[in-house]
Order: structure tokens, then sequence, then C-alpha cells
């Protein structure tokens, strides 16, 4: 897609510049070679680091806040969009065990934005019934995902933007 037809597309307000960053950081990447796994997908996840995370998470986000809010700033939460069984997962057992996780972070963002009445951009929602149409893995946007993302961010902020 030109630049052309994507300015066309994502109103004049919420033009970004996000596809652009994803082609370079590809063509980049491309570049490198190629590792194996991270340590970290290594990790077995089991209910005590995953309970231990989750509190973390929560206290982490509520401190997000209430800085945010300290220093008379507007704060939006947004849900992360990840779809295990979109791609290739690493290891069996792995993406079932990492969807719960990022379902479960997901539900902490819902709730904490409701309980502290905070703006909340539920992406997961907008991505899930296209996902493999959006990803070319199991959670990084392709050109087509991220105007997507794009034009629901610039949806989604447009009107908080305008009742400031």
């Amino acid at each position: 897609m030109d630049s052309i037809t994507f300015l066309r597309q994502v109103p004049p307000a919420g033009r970004s510049f996000y596809p652009n960053i994803a082609r370079a950081i590809r063509i980049r990447l491309n570049k490198m070679p190629k590792v194996e796994f991270l340590d970290a997908q290594r990790v077995k996840l089991d209910s005590n680091n995953i309970r231990s995370f989750k509190d973390e998470y929560k206290k982490a986000l509520i401190t997000f806040i209430q800085v945010c809010r300290t220093y008379n700033i507007h704060p939006v939460l947004m849900t992360e969009f990840a779809k295990y069984d979109a791609g290739d997962p690493p290891r069996p057992g792995y993406a079932m065990d990492m969807q719960n996780l990022v379902d479960a972070l997901n539900l902490i963002v819902k709730q904490i934005a409701g309980e502290m009445n905070v703006d909340l951009i539920d992406m997961a929602e907008h991505v899930k019934t296209d996902a493999k149409k959006y990803v070319f893995d199991t959670m990084h946007f392709n050109d087509t995902g991220a105007v997507h993302v794009s034009k629901v961010i610039t949806e989604s902020l447009l009107p908080i933007i305008r009742k400031k």
C-alpha cells in the first residue's frame, strides 16, 4: 500500500506512522541472524508465579493511573491482543499458558479501568474476529493489522480528546 492510499484510509486527525515503522523494523530484523527462542519462553508458568505476576501488574496499573492523575494527565488503558493459536506456537502447552495469561491481564485492565473510571480501548475485542488477517505471528501486527489498529485507536481517542 502506498502512503497516499494509507493517508486516505485513516482520518486526518489520527494519521499514524506505525505501519512505516513496522515495515522498517521488519526489514532490519530480516537481515539479522536467526536466534533460538528466548529463555523467557522456556519458563514454566505455574500458578504461583502467575498469581504474583498478576498482583504486580495490577499494582503497576494503579500506580500508572495515580501518577497520570497527579500530573493532570488523562490516562487511557488498552487491552493487549494476542492469539497464540493464530501462528506457530513455540512448544506444546506454551500457547495455551500464554493465551490464558494475556486473557487474565486483559481482564485486570478492564476491571481497573472500570473501578478507577479510566477510558479503555479494548483492542483484544476489536481484533479477535479477524486475527489471522491482522497478525504475522501470534501478536505482532502486519501492515493490514497496523492500519486497522491505528483506525481503532484514532476512533477511540477522538471523542476523549474532544471532551477535553
